[in-house]
């Protein structure tokens, strides 16, 4: 199935391709902005997906779990995680 993304940029295509329409008519330019600003907001989603998988690589690299226990790593393994951790900070 067609995500709403490739459904507006097939309308538009057909429109524009198809039915000749003129691509600087306004309902299709305001068509163009809504898949844009909806592009834009895939960008975005997938930046913070990023952000929060770079997060739990820094997390895992801190923290050892066992169960439902966490715990923060001993001085001498920090020592070794510290420079895999430095290598996320941007």
């Amino acid at each position: 199935m067609a995500t709403d993304l490739e459904t507006l940029e097939w309308l538009r295509d057909r429109l524009v391709h198809v039915y000749h329409e003129s691509p600087n008519v306004d309902f299709v330019l305001r068509l163009e902005k809504v898949i844009e600003n909806i592009k834009k907001a895939e960008a975005e989603a997938q930046e913070m997906v990023d952000v929060l998988v770079e997060c739990d690589s820094i997390m895992s690299l801190l923290y050892h779990r066992e169960g439902d226990k966490i715990t923060v790593q001993s001085k001498h393994d920090l020592g070794q995680v510290l420079p895999k951790v430095m290598r996320y900070s941007r």
